[in-house]
């Protein structure tokens, strides 16, 4: 059976946090910054927060560019969607991708590209392949019920979602 893929958009953005992570379109070298944790909340102990993860990696970023960026006031004290999350190898999705993606398998390949904001004046946005995950199993997040930690849908407070 051939491989599937799909291309799927992740990352804080104008619409999701109102903020773009930065990028040096020189050197390749980013900052993933997920979305903000919105609908559903974390269950207890299992929050991501920014100000722990992505407060340090955006000043590490700014170190070794030589600029400064900082996490939007209306970020840092927030708490974070991370899906995917590449500590764990995982990623979650719901609705008409979730149940898509529960077609998918082993060794089909999610592709994931975010939006970025260029370190040089410029008003465009690079938009950029960040990051793949091949595919080694699928299971519905109901199904799941250990590891909750390692990813943002089995990390909520309820499941009805499709975790990879």
């Amino acid at each position: 059976m051939p491989l599937k893929a799909i291309l799927i958009r992740v990352g804080v953005d104008q619409t999701f946090g109102q903020w773009n992570a930065p990028c040096n379109p020189e050197t390749n070298d980013f900052v993933y910054v997920p979305i903000p944790q919105i609908e559903t909340p974390n269950a207890l102990g299992l929050e991501k927060r920014y100000i722990d993860s992505i407060v340090p990696a955006l000043s590490r970023f700014s170190s070794e560019n030589k600029v400064n960026v900082n996490l939007p006031q209306n970020l840092i004290d927030k708490k974070m969607h991370l899906d995917p999350d590449f500590n764990y190898l995982s990623y979650g999705d719901t609705k008409n991708r979730g149940r898509k993606l529960l077609s998918f398998n082993e060794d089909d390949i999610l592709i994931f590209y975010s939006s970025y904001q260029s370190i040089y004046a410029s008003a465009k946005l690079i938009y950029a392949l960040m990051g793949m995950l091949v595919i080694k199993t699928i299971e519905k997040v109901g199904d799941i019920n250990s590891n909750f930690d390692e990813n943002a849908h089995t990390s909520v407070v309820y499941h009805t979602d499709a975790t990879l």
